[in-house]
C-alpha cells in the first residue's frame, strides 16, 4: 500500500523549504523535510514512522546523523531473510578470517596493539617486528641472549596498560617467552 509521503504540519516549515530547495537540492530539501517533520517514509514497508523508528547512519562529515532508508524492523527483518538465504556466508567469512589471522600472526598481533593503544589515547606509530630486529641486533631486551627473526617478539618498555606508546622509542626485542614473563611490568632501570 503506498502512501503519498507529505508530512509537513506546518506552513512555516512548508515555506522554508519550498523556498530553500533550489539552494540545497532535492536531497537535502528531503533531509530538511523529516528533520523538521519527525517523520520520514520507509522504503521497504511504504509506511510513515517517527523518526525514532529508523536506525541512524553516522554522516562522515560530521554534523547530524541521518536515518537509514528503512526503518529498525524492516532492517531486522532484511537481515533475518539474508542470513536465511545465505547461512553458510558467515562461517565463510569466519573461516576465511581464521586462516590469514594464521598466516599472518605478527601483523595481526601488531594491529591488536595498535587497536589497545589507540583506545587508550595514545601516541601509535607502526612497528616492524623485522626493523626492530635489525635494530637491536637481535638481541633480546629482557634476557639479553639472540632472538631469530621468526622468534622475535615486540615488547613494550613501558607496558600500553601503564602509558606507554606503541612506537620505536618505546619497543624492543623479545623471545615471547620472555615477553609473557615480562608481562605488564616496569623492568628496574627504565625511567
Amino acid at each position: 500500500m503506498a502512501v503519498s509521503f507529505n508530512p509537513i504540519g506546518s506552513e512555516r516549515a512548508a515555506m522554508l523549504l519550498s523556498r530553500n530547495a533550489e539552494k540545497i537540492g532535492k536531497a537535502d530539501a528531503r533531509v530538511a523535510e523529516y528533520w523538521t517533520t519527525g517523520v520520514k517514509l520507509c522504503i521497504r514497508c511504504d509506511e510513515v514512522k517517527p523518526l525514532s523508528a529508523f536506525n541512524f547512519c553516522p554522516n562522515p562529515h560530521g554534523g547530524r546523523k541521518t536515518p537509514r532508508s528503512c526503518c529498525k524492523q524492516c532492517d531486522l527483518s532484511r537481515h533475518q531473510e539474508w542470513r536465511e538465504r545465505s547461512p553458510t556466508a558467515r562461517a565463510g567469512i569466519v573461516e576465511s578470517t581464521r586462516k590469514w589471522r594464521s598466516k599472518n600472526k605478527h601483523r595481526h598481533h601488531e594491529m591488536n596493539r595498535e587497536r589497545e593503544a589507540r583506545k587508550r589515547n595514545q601516541f601509535v606509530e607502526r612497528v616492524d617486528t623485522a626493523v626492530l630486529h635489525a635494530r637491536d641486533g637481535g638481541y633480546c631486551g629482557i634476557c639479553k641472549e639472540y632472538v631469530s627473526s621468526q622468534d622475535a617478539s615486540i615488547d613494550h618498555v613501558i607496558p600500553l596498560s601503564k602509558g606507554g606508546e606503541h612506537s620505536y622509542a618505546n619497543t624492543q626485542v623479545s623471545h615471547p617467552l620472555c615477553n609473557m614473563r615480562k608481562s605488564a611490568k616496569i623492568l628496574e632501570g627504565v625511567n
